[in-house]
């Protein structure tokens, strides 16, 4: 009987151990999780603030502002007599 004790506490001291390595190893995974994605945020941005600054050549961007506005295409064979 008391043999039974000792091993249900073992037990029981076991599970608690488990548990508490549990809650330290969600902790550490979620605080990694969230730096990946702070890290892949700012690469993203990085990537976009980049890839919007270079446009192809030719290429008039998607929303002109007053400082970028498009070129206006004239058909000079029309203007040939």
């Amino acid at each position: 009987m008391v043999e039974t004790r000792l091993q249900e506490r073992s037990l029981t001291e076991q599970v608690d151990e488990i548990r508490s390595l549990h809650e330290l190893l969600a902790a550490e995974f979620k605080s990694r999780a969230d730096s990946l994605d702070s890290r892949f945020d700012r690469l993203e941005a990085l990537m976009f603030n980049t890839s919007s600054q270079h446009q192809a050549p030719g290429k008039a961007p998607m929303d002109p502002s007053p400082s970028n506005p498009p070129t206006p295409q004239t058909d000079h064979q029309t203007h040939q007599i």
